[in-house]
């Protein structure tokens, strides 16, 4: 999928990318509801996504942990950091690609033959915007179909996955390390970073998942959480405990 997208960009002639999956389709409200932001030049519009079955029956949608809607983040236009800053913790659907209408001149291109090429690009992208806005509307369908490419279990899969996100992972901090940012969106970014990797372990086998820890602990990721409260640091070690 990345190698198509990435030749889809060089072929666009227009001055915005929208990415739109092969099974999903967008609401025909979306590009009235941008029209005003793209008019404006802002580098990055975002908007959130519905999840549908085959039939198209909708799904709960970006759930969070306790199973409810979560309220959707909407913000005025602003720099990529606060942007970035602003959907944090908050917005599960943040490096999902298709939520986003971006500039080209600021696209970061995907990493071919690899899984989780959002997880790899989406924040380097959102940083480096000079002008964001989040228009806190569904305008996305995504269809979980049964022959995903994602939710395919064989074991090779799992492993392919779990090898890439790893991969990415370590390119990712290594672009957050240079990126011209304040501190706390530094830590951040490495914390969307850690926590974006560690929950891939729910989808693994257990002799998957042991090998999976053992390349975390070597990672140290435990370091990449911020102690800014104290449950902020009863979470750290606990990862320091578990990682």
């Amino acid at each position: 999928m990345s190698a198509a997208r990435n030749k889809a960009v060089k072929n666009a002639n227009g001055e915005y990318l929208i990415f739109v999956d092969s099974d999903d389709y967008i609401q025909s409200s979306l590009l009235c509801d941008i029209e005003e932001y793209v008019i404006q030049g802002v580098d990055l519009i975002k908007w959130n996504a519905l999840i549908t079955e085959e039939n198209y029956n909708y799904l709960k949608n970006d759930l969070d942990l306790a199973g409810s809607y979560p309220e959707l983040v909407k913000f005025d236009i602003c720099n990529g950091s606060e942007a970035f800053n602003k959907l944090f913790g908050k917005d599960h659907l943040l490096s999902c690609v298709w939520c986003y209408a971006i500039k080209k001149k600021i696209f970061e291109k995907f990493p071919e033959g690899r899984y989780h090429e959002d997880y790899a690009k989406m924040i380097l992208m959102i940083l480096k915007a000079k002008t964001a806005v989040s228009i806190g509307k569904y305008e996305y369908n995504y269809v979980m179909s049964n022959d995903s490419i994602m939710r395919n279990k064989s074991i090779e899969k799992m492993e392919k996955k779990m090898v890439d996100i790893l991969f990415n992972f370590d390119n990712l901090i290594e672009k957050i390390d240079k990126l011209k940012i304040d501190q706390f969106t530094r830590e951040n970014a490495y914390m969307y970073a850690m926590y974006s990797l560690v929950v891939v372990e729910n989808d693994l086998c257990h002799s998957l998942k042991k090998i999976f820890h053992k390349e975390l602990r070597k990672r140290k990721v435990y370091k990449y959480i911020a102690v800014r409260n104290f449950k902020s640091f009863i979470k750290k070690i606990l990862f320091f405990i578990k990682y």
